[in-house]
């Protein structure tokens, strides 16, 4: 509830009261002539309207960061929040945990009333590897990395082939582990790629893999491969292009160090 506005009536209306009170007495006193007199009623009235003006002024200002509550846009590795990667790259990992659809119910609560509807699907038809897909990425979104780990697992021994299904496999291992793409997520990246040079989000963890282990000239190769590839009017030419930058500066670096 908002209270700003009665606070600023209430203000208003004290001081208009300590104007009155102070006013009164002083139109009773004899007029008497010289600058301080006037100097003294100037300030009776001055003062209040100064309170009035600064308390408004403050419920305005607390009302405005009120409103401000907006996403931070995210540019590089190190700044991205704890999560699964789609927080970072939107637009290769599915809908950005947090955000709502067109319903208005926000994407984790989305997909904890469908986990139970894809577990029953893919009890029906266990070797159907889009229903263990369809299931890994709804616990996914829900952010329950460990199940959604094992369910993308069972969707490759079904079918090894699918680079989007191996590139959210990293996705799911990385987040269940601090974020950290080296190990388990590494393989499952290269394996992406192996199947799809090209793919999108595998080239995106693949920089990120890169910065993380300190291979700036590799990730700057990745991040312009990545730039190259994405789509005309793409969302994530700013952020990659910021990635770029952050990358040559750090290889620039580690060569004037070295």
């Amino acid at each position: 509830m908002n209270l700003a506005p009665a606070i600023s009536f209430l203000a208003g209306a004290v001081a208009a009261t300590a104007a009155i009170a102070i006013l009164i007495p002083i139109r009773t006193l004899p007029l008497r002539g010289g600058a301080l007199p006037r100097l003294a009623a100037g300030l009776a009235l001055l003062v209040p309207l100064l309170v009035v003006t600064l308390v408004a002024l403050d419920a305005g200002n607390k009302d405005a960061d009120g409103g401000s509550d907006l996403p931070v846009a995210l540019t590089s590795l190190s700044s991205a929040p704890e999560g699964d990667w789609s927080s970072v790259a939107h637009a290769f990992g599915g809908a950005t945990p947090g955000n709502a659809d067109v319903s208005g119910a926000p994407v984790e609560q989305r997909a904890e009333m469908s986990v139970a509807q894809m577990e029953a699907a893919t009890r029906a038809a266990p070797q159907n590897p889009a229903h263990w897909l369809a299931l890994a990425q709804t616990q996914r979104l829900a952010r329950d990395y460990p199940a959604a780990i094992k369910a993308y697992a069972a969707a490759l021994r079904l079918d090894d082939r699918n680079p989007d299904a191996w590139a959210d496999y990293a996705d799911a291992l990385a987040s269940a582990n601090g974020r950290r793409l080296a190990g388990e997520p590494a393989k499952a990246i290269a394996r992406a790629l192996s199947l799809q040079p090209k793919h999108l989000k595998g080239l995106w963890l693949a920089a990120s893999l890169d910065m993380e282990l300190q291979k700036y000239s590799d990730a700057l190769g990745r991040w312009q491969q990545l730039r190259a590839a994405l789509p005309d009017g793409s969302p994530d030419v700013a952020i990659i292009d910021a990635n770029i930058a952050e990358a040559r500066g750090l290889a620039g670096a580690g060569k004037a160090g070295g």
